[in-house]
């Protein structure tokens, strides 16, 4: 009589086992969540909102792929996840302007003094001041170098494949009649983030023989597909700003939650205060509450 008791127990133990074997396959694959973050000049500052309204939502995000300004914003996040955007975004902004401040009254000086040199010393100091005055307007608002070299310092020379978070980029390069997209996901940060921001109507001295923003292309625009084959997430959560719709394969595979913000560009929000900055920060804001209320 004992064999079909231990008969019994041992197929009561083997159903159980078998039973509770799908949880502990499903639980074992964890969500991973790619933010993917629009071109859009300043009304890429509303991602900026987008992301502190992530963060008070409690949604982890494990990669960023960011193109133009998505690039410059994501890069700030993917540096420093914990801290405050909008704070390390003023900073930047706040060095780059002291660098450009410190490059007029160097360029005035220098083009006031050649007009003094150039004149013998005949031309009084107002002509000088006047020659200051043209040197220090010759100086480009947004200059390319200058954006690169400040973005570098405060990276502190970042590496990407060494960041707290995984993050990449791209950016456009002509190749014969075309143009290629080239996706960064190494190297130097400030030095892919710059060339992705590369916008010609943002850097005067950009010309179509530079790498480029990469916006002009509709996949690249909001990269969701070169998010899904980089870095393979469960769930990808794109921020739209460029008022066109978003462009990617239905059969990619993961989850997509979109988060389309209309917003005009406002050259003023690029300074990270006043009404304008606020106001594109909202926008981004609300919209990310709405999507997940």
């Amino acid at each position: 009589m004992k064999h079909p008791i231990t008969f019994c127990l041992a197929l009561f133990v083997l159903i159980v086992t078998a039973c509770s074997h799908p949880e502990i396959q499903e639980s074992a694959t964890p969500e991973k969540i790619c933010l993917v973050l629009s071109v859009g000049a300043s009304k890429g500052l509303a991602h900026i909102g987008v992301i502190d309204a992530l963060k008070e939502e409690g949604i982890p995000i494990s990669c960023v792929y960011g193109n133009s300004m998505g690039s410059i914003i994501g890069s700030l996040y993917a540096t420093a996840p914990s801290a405050n955007l909008k704070v390390r975004y003023k900073e930047f902004i706040g060095k780059y302007e002291e660098v450009t401040k410190r490059e007029v009254a160097q360029r005035g000086l220098l083009f006031g003094l050649g007009v003094l040199a150039l004149s013998g010393g005949t031309v009084g100091w107002e002509s000088v001041l006047g020659g200051a005055t043209l040197g220090a307007v010759s100086v480009e608002k947004f200059d390319f170098d200058r954006f690169k070299g400040v973005l570098n310092d405060y990276f502190a020379h970042a590496l990407i494949e060494r960041l707290p978070m995984p993050f990449a980029t791209s950016y456009q390069m002509k190749q014969g009649q075309g143009m290629d997209l080239v996706v960064v996901q190494q190297g130097n940060l400030a030095d892919a983030v710059s060339k992705s921001a590369n916008n010609p109507f943002m850097f005067k001295s950009a010309n179509f023989d530079d790498p480029l923003d990469p916006g002009a292309d509709r996949i690249a625009a909001v990269p969701i597909e070169d998010a899904v084959r980089l870095f393979h997430p469960t769930q990808v959560i794109a921020v739209n700003v460029t008022g066109n719709p978003v462009f990617y394969t239905k059969d990619a595979g993961v989850i997509v939650k979109e988060i389309t913000i209309f917003v005009k560009d406002r050259d003023e929000a690029m300074k990270g205060f006043g009404q304008e900055f606020d106001n594109i920060y909202r926008l981004g804001y609300l919209a990310t509450k709405k999507v997940f209320h």
